[in-house]
């Protein structure tokens, strides 16, 4: 099912109800969403109920089901006990991204209510079965683009697709039933496309499989955050896991920055929009975002080492007055280095072990919490619970090395 179809068929229906012409203002995602609420209020008498009837019945793993609210609304609902817990033990990195979705969701749901409307259309039939159905085609959808970029969906959070007007071009996204069961691995080693020429999505794997094997996928090099927000499940061992940092840069900037506003003028080494204009220059150089230390070797990105040798060292010294830049510059061409560079190492090891110490008492304090509540957490969904176990326990695995009392001579960090 495409959203060509969905909109030809509901034109259609409006037409065989004596109704105008309609207008088609939904994407192909809101599309698919208004479809399969649609088929699913007709139960049996809807040619694809077996189709809906293989769909989970709920999405109870996915964080953004049990925390989307019995309402309408643009921001997360945690009101329920049961949504208090999920919140309380997501880790912020994933709480900032489930705001996102959840902005989205209530977005293509407000869309679509307008659409129904200013076309006479009977109205959405309940917040809930729009929710299940928006995971169900977040989860399930297959991109119809060109070979090399053709995977299973990974989710709105990739990009969404743009709005499918009516004069809208070939269908990028579609529900494939039977297609959708195939599950995700990270050693999948297969090839995915549309034949524009045969109408057929083809998989091809590149290696043999034995009779009764089950062949599996790729849903693309995402860690179990990622995995976890957008489908529901973690890996158990995901190596492309990391620490991400970006959180923990922005509020470091932000405290600084008040630090700066608080300074006596005379004792002040730089001003704030300096500092913001640092920030800039990272941006400028497209290296401000995305900051990690990989689980492989523990040691910071070359993006988190790049943004904190430059902000660390323009408070500590003032340095956009006193030539930080053109330090910095110097170091991230692999130039001749100063003695300043030897300060600016521990700064940056300095600053990665205290938010790793925070990280890990942080851990800590998780997986106490999500291993006695997997034991017996009533309205949680268990499988849930273990995902969030998981993710708190890589966490830990990557942060607790880096700790000061951990550290040998060695160390990746030094």
């Amino acid at each position: 099912m495409t959203a060509s179809k969905v909109r030809r068929r509901t034109t259609h229906q409006a037409a065989a109800c004596g109704g105008s012409a309609l207008r088609w203002t939904l994407s192909e995602h809101q599309s698919l969403v208004y479809w399969l609420c649609g088929e699913a209020g007709r139960r049996a008498a809807s040619e694809w109920a077996s189709y809906i009837g293989s769909l989970p019945r709920d999405f109870g793993s996915v964080p953004l089901y049990a925390l989307s609210g019995e309402g309408p609304s643009s921001s997360v609902a945690a009101g329920s006990p049961e949504a208090r817990w999920v919140a309380a033990h997501l880790p912020r990195p994933m709480r900032l991204r489930l705001a996102a979705q959840q902005a989205r969701l209530f977005a293509d749901w407000s869309a679509t209510a307008a659409f129904l409307a200013a076309a006479g259309l009977a109205p959405l039939r309940g917040w809930r079965l729009y929710v299940w159905a928006w995971l169900a085609v977040n989860t399930r959808c297959i991109h119809l683009g060109a070979a090399a970029a053709s995977q299973t969906s990974a989710g709105t959070a990739q990009g969404r697709p743009a709005a499918s007007g009516a004069g809208a071009g070939a269908d990028t996204m579609a529900l494939a039933p039977v297609l959708d069961f195939l599950n995700h691995s990270e050693t999948a080693d297969v090839e995915t496309h549309f034949d524009q020429r045969t109408g057929h999505f083809v998989i091809r794997t590149q290696r043999a499989f034995a009779r009764g094997q089950e062949v599996f996928i790729s849903y693309g090099p995402h860690d179990n955050r990622f995995m976890l927000l957008e489908y529901g499940f973690v890996l158990a061992r995901n190596p492309f896991q990391v620490l991400e940092l970006d959180d923990a840069v922005s509020a470091w900037v932000a405290a600084a920055e008040a630090r700066l506003l608080a300074a006596r003028p005379a004792a002040a080494l730089m001003r704030p929009d300096g500092l913001r204009r640092l920030v800039d220059t990272l941006r400028q150089h497209g290296l401000w975002g995305d900051f990690t230390i990989s689980l492989d070797d523990l040691e910071p990105s070359y993006r988190l080492q790049a943004a904190l040798r430059l902000l660390l060292a323009a408070e500590q010294r003032g340095a956009t007055a006193k030539g930080a830049i053109a330090r910095w510059e110097r170091w991230r061409r692999g130039g001749p280095t100063e003695d300043a560079e030897g300060a600016e190492n521990a700064a940056v090891r300095a600053w990665v072990e205290a938010v790793c110490a925070r990280l890990a008492a942080e851990a800590e304090r998780m997986l106490v919490g999500t291993a006695a509540a997997s034991l017996a957490q009533p309205g949680v969904d268990a499988f849930l619970v273990r995902c969030l176990h998981t993710v708190w326990l890589e966490i830990s695995a990557i942060a607790t090395p880096l700790l000061p009392r951990r550290r040998s001579d060695t160390s990746p960090c030094m």
